[in-house]
């Protein structure tokens, strides 16, 4: 079906419900139908729900119908009565649900093809709204970007000063035509000066003129927007032009930082960056080949830029790493949704059954100037809580909070080398070892949650849990998915299970993918299915007066294969606990 073809509009009698007239979709949809009365189509609930909102009057409310076609098939609509007139005709339009979807898509599609399209001239667009009587302007490059919000009056104030006597009257009967909602009109006005809205310059000059053109936008006869372009000679833009990446599209390296260095920097606008890493990158080329290494960088880079688009600008600033540079968002949580849908959109891009491989992403991300006052530390800030988002377990987005983190020269003293603009580099897993041994037997009191959460932190484990053996439950654990209290209920009594210990060698046990005990422990398999680990790793520590416990580390995201070359660590980690136990 054809757009046209799945929204339907029919004007009906307010009482009887005869059809007075259609556009041609509903008439297609009717067929043979023409003598029907618009309650014929719908069940009988339908029916009387239709009557009692045409009786209250309730324009504008959406609700669902129920219309049959002409073999009988119901399709559900979503409807709305849009208006009423004199003589007790009502005008209702509805879209068919199953096709709402695609169109949305379509939409989407076309919003950012004409987006692209205005991004090629040099000029800025401007919405005036009627009911608030401010002027929203608008650039496009490097993207749909809103630089200025101001009242009509305010405009007026910051032109006039530029223009001559007759000039100034020019703009008086364009500010008329536009609070008028005259349907389309053009002025060309001359002025002397700069006029800066944004990271954009209207440069005056008294031979050149400049060009305002408007068209209003009218709702049910009633004028609510006027839309135009202002058309400068001359005009230019800070980022009159940005490069992009060949592959992804995205604006490169060198012009996307500048975007945010002039936004915090210069022009001192609110705003948020954040850093966004493939994880584990290297192995889809090493194992799947450049040109599907290829392929998914392209479609990350279409994920991101379809979440930031309207919001800000993207860039790829090295070869798995990409940056974006958003419109400061008042609500934090407003935020927070547009990283979580980046790295879910990523998360699901691709899987294990119908590709082979997975991948995810890990983010970092803070604001200025609530978190710092320049775009070198902001960068870094961003950078280290990538950094940390990678050694978390990875798949997931940190932003920066003042007392979790601690302020940018106290993050510098972490040891941290290289965080930055360039490349980061994070204390090896070797240090920190020494570390939690140096202040577990310094006799500095390093408490069993300090050790595990460093290795959250560290190592890249998803998730820790701590058990008694003896009593068969939870004493600890962090991490990311922490078990309910019905999940540990119902399942901490695997880890004694008689064939699970068998497999144990020298007091530790890993499993690279639980689907190994379907068939064998179908029992255990239940268990840690419903605890949602997908890979893990027991170690069985003898702890203070001859106790047994059980670490389980975890994959509970991203199935993680565990690395031999770890074992030493965690081995000497038992000893630690063993002290702490």
């Amino acid at each position: 079906m054809e757009r046209a073809d799945n929204f339907f509009e029919v004007k009906v009698k307010s009482t009887t419900f005869d059809i007075v007239t259609a556009n041609t979709a509903f008439y297609q949809f009717l067929g043979r139908r023409l003598y029907n009365t618009f309650d014929m189509l719908m069940p009988q609930a339908d029916r009387e729900m239709l009557q009692e909102k045409i009786q209250k009057n309730q324009e504008e409310q959406g609700f669902l119908l129920h219309l049959s076609d002409e073999n009988g098939n119901f399709y559900e609509m979503a409807a709305g009565i849009e208006k009423y007139d004199a003589s007790g005709t009502v005008t209702i339009q509805m879209a068919r649900i199953d096709c709402l979807y695609h169109e949305n898509r379509q939409l989407k599609f076309e919003i950012k093809e004409y987006n692209a399209l205005l991004s090629q001239f040099n000029s800025i667009s401007y919405i005036y709204d009627r009911k608030t009587d401010t002027i929203t302007s608008f650039q496009f490059k490097p993207e749909k970007h809103v630089v200025e919000t101001i009242s009509l009056e305010k405009w007026r104030e910051k032109t006039i000063t530029m223009l001559n006597e007759s000039e100034v009257m020019k703009i008086d009967s364009l500010f008329s035509d536009l609070r008028n909602g005259i349907r389309s009109f053009e002025y060309n006005i001359s002025g002397v000066g700069d006029y800066t809205t944004g990271t954009a310059t209207f440069h005056f000059e008294q031979q050149k003129s400049t060009k305002i053109t408007g068209m209003a936008l009218y709702h049910k006869d009633v004028h609510v927007k006027t839309v135009g372009n202002v058309r400068i000679s001359g005009m230019h833009y800070a980022n009159e032009t940005v490069r992009r990446d060949q592959l992804t599209g995205l604006i490169l390296k060198e012009d996307i930082t500048n975007l945010a260095k002039k936004r915090i920097d210069q022009l001192k606008e609110k705003t948020s960056i954040a850093i966004i890493d493939i994880d584990d990158f290297k192995s889809v080329n090493d194992n799947y080949g450049h040109m599907k290494g290829d392929e998914v960088l392209r479609k990350c880079a279409s994920i991101i830029s379809s979440e930031v688009e309207g919001f800000g600008s993207a860039g790829r600033i090295g070869g798995d790493e990409f940056f974006i540079v958003l419109d400061y968002m008042e609500n934090h949580e407003d935020l927070r949704s547009l990283l979580r849908s980046i790295k879910n959109g990523i998360l699901n891009a691709y899987s294990d059954e119908k590709d082979g491989f997975h991948i995810s992403t890990s983010i970092g991300c803070a604001s200025y100037p609530n978190d710092t006052d320049s775009f070198n530390d902001l960068f870094l800030l961003a950078d280290y809580l990538l950094y940390r988002a990678k050694n978390k377990g990875k798949n997931r987005y940190i932003t920066y909070n003042l007392e979790k983190h601690g302020t940018v020269e106290e993050i510098l003293k972490q040891g941290i080398e290289n965080i930055g603009i360039n490349s980061r580099k994070g204390m090896s897993k070797s240090e920190i070892i020494c570390k939690i041994t140096d202040k577990v037997f310094g006799g500095e009191g390093y408490a069993v949650e300090n050790i595990f959460n460093d290795i959250v932190d560290y190592f890249g484990v998803e998730r820790i849990v701590l058990y008694s053996k003896d009593d068969r439950k939870v004493l600890f654990q962090c991490g990311n998915e922490l078990l309910s209290e019905e999940q540990m209920k119902d399942t901490c009594d695997y880890i004694v299970d008689e064939n699970l210990i068998k497999l144990y060698d020298k007091g530790a046990l890993v499993v690279n993918n639980i689907k190994m005990f379907e068939n064998t422990n179908p029992d255990v398999y239940e268990k840690l299915q419903k605890q949602g680990v997908l890979s893990f790793m027991h170690h069985e520590i003898t702890g203070k007066n001859d106790k047994k416990y059980i670490v389980s580390y975890e994959s509970v995201i991203v199935r993680n294969t565990w690395n031999t070359e770890d074992m030493y660590f965690y081995r000497i980690l038992d000893h630690v606990l063993a002290r702490c136990l």
